[in-house]
C-alpha cells in the first residue's frame, strides 16, 4: 500500500499509526487509573471509616456491658460512672455513623442498621437506669434488714436474760412457775434459733441471687410470730411485754425487707435478661455494619488490583504491538 507512496506520506503513515497506539494505550491506562482512584476514595472516605465507626461502637458497647456488670455485681458506684461514661461514647460513635451514612449514598448498610442501634441503645440505657433503682431498692431492704435484726436478737436476749433471772428467784420457792419460766426461755430460745436461720439465709440468697433460697425461709416467720404471742400471753411484766413486742415488731420489719429483696433480685433478673438482649442488638448490628463493610472492601481493592494488572498488561502488550509495528514501518519505509 506504501510501495508507491511519496515519503513524506510513508511517514505520516507511520507517526499516525504509532500516535494511534499511543493514544489507545493512554485511553486505557487513564480510564483504569480513575476507576482505581475513585474506589481508592470511596475506601478512603466511605467503607475504611464505615468499618471503623463500626469496630468503636462495639469496643464502647463492650466495654459499658463490663462496667454495667460490674455495678450489678458490686453494686460500687465507680462501675456506674463507668459504664455511664462508656455509653455516652457508644451514643456519641452512632452519631457519627449516622452522619456518615447521610453523607455517603454507597453505605447501604450502615444506614439502615444505625437506627435500629440508637433504639436498642435507648432501651439499654432506660433498663439500665431501671436496674439502678432495683439495686438502690435492695441496698435499702438490706439496710432494712441489718438494722431490724440486731434489734430483733437485742430485745430477745433481753427477755431471755430477765427470763434467767426470774427462773432462778422461782425455782427456790415454786416449781410450777420454775417449769413456766424455763418453757418460756426454752421458746424465746427457738426464736432466736429460727431468727438466725433465716439471717443466714438471706445472706446467702444476696451472695447467690437466688431467690428460692429466702422463699423457703419466709414461712418461718409465722413461726416466730407464733411462739412470741404464744410466750406473751403468759407474761406480765411490762418490760417483758415490751422487749417481746419488739421481737414482734423487728421480726415483721425483717420479713417486709425479705420479702422486698426476694421480689427485687426477681425484677432484677428480668431486667439484667433485657438489657443483654438490647446490648446483643447493638453488637449484632456494628458486627453487622463491619462485616459489609469489609466484604466490600476486600471486593474493591481486588477490582482496583485487577484493574492495575489489566491495565499493564494492556500497557505492555500496546508497546510491543508499538514497537513492532515501528521497526516494520522503519524498515518498510
Amino acid at each position: 500500500m506504501l510501495k508507491h507512496a511519496t515519503l513524506g506520506r510513508r511517514i505520516g503513515v507511520g507517526f499516525g499509526s504509532l500516535l494511534a497506539i499511543l493514544a489507545v494505550l493512554g485511553l486505557v491506562a487513564v480510564t483504569n487509573m480513575v476507576r482505581v482512584k475513585t474506589k481508592a476514595t470511596m475506601l478512603a472516605t466511605e467503607y475504611v471509616p464505615e468499618v471503623a465507626v463500626a469496630n468503636d461502637v462495639e469496643r464502647t458497647s463492650l466495654h459499658t456491658m463490663y462496667e454495667m456488670r460490674g455495678f450489678v455485681y458490686s453494686r460500687d458506684a465507680k462501675f456506674h460512672d463507668e459504664m455511664t461514661k462508656a455509653l455516652g461514647e457508644v451514643k456519641g460513635h452512632l452519631d457519627e455513623a449516622g452522619k456518615l451514612a447521610t453523607a455517603s449514598p454507597h453505605l447501604v448498610k450502615l444506614k439502615d442498621q444505625v437506627p435500629q442501634a440508637q433504639a436498642a441503645v435507648a432501651d439499654y440505657e432506660k433498663l439500665a437506669g431501671e436496674s439502678k433503682a432495683l439495686l438502690d431498692q435492695w441496698q435499702a431492704a438490706e439496710d432494712s434488714m441489718n438494722k431490724a435484726a440486731p434489734e430483733f436478737v437485742n430485745a430477745a436476749t433481753e427477755y431471755r436474760t430477765s427470763g434467767e433471772e426470774s427462773l432462778a428467784k422461782d425455782a427456790a420457792t415454786s416449781g410450777a412457775a420454775a417449769y413456766a419460766r424455763y418453757q418460756k426461755i426454752k421458746d424465746i430460745n427457738s426464736a432466736l434459733s429460727t431468727g438466725n436461720l433465716i439471717r443466714i439465709a438471706a445472706w446467702k440468697t444476696s451472695a447467690l441471687r437466688d431467690v428460692t433460697v429466702m422463699q423457703k425461709e419466709l414461712p418461718k416467720f409465722d413461726e416466730i410470730a407464733k411462739t412470741v404471742n404464744g410466750i406473751k400471753a403468759d407474761t406480765r411484766q411490762a418490760s417483758n411485754i415490751k422487749r417481746l413486742d419488739t421481737v414482734l415488731s423487728t421480726a415483721a420489719a425483717y420479713k417486709k425487707a425479705c420479702q422486698e429483696m426476694v421480689d427485687v433480685l426477681a425484677k432484677l433478673d428480668d431486667v439484667n435478661k433485657l438489657r443483654g438482649e438490647a446490648a446483643d442488638k447493638v453488637l449484632a448490628a456494628a458486627e453487622e455494619v463491619s462485616k459489609a463493610g469489609i466484604d466490600i472492601t476486600k471486593k474493591s481493592t481486588t477490582e482496583a488490583a485487577g484493574a492495575l494488572a489489566t491495565s499493564s498488561a494492556i500497557l505492555i502488550i500496546g508497546l510491543l504491538v508499538a514497537l513492532g509495528l515501528g521497526i516494520f514501518l522503519a524498515i518498510t519505509i
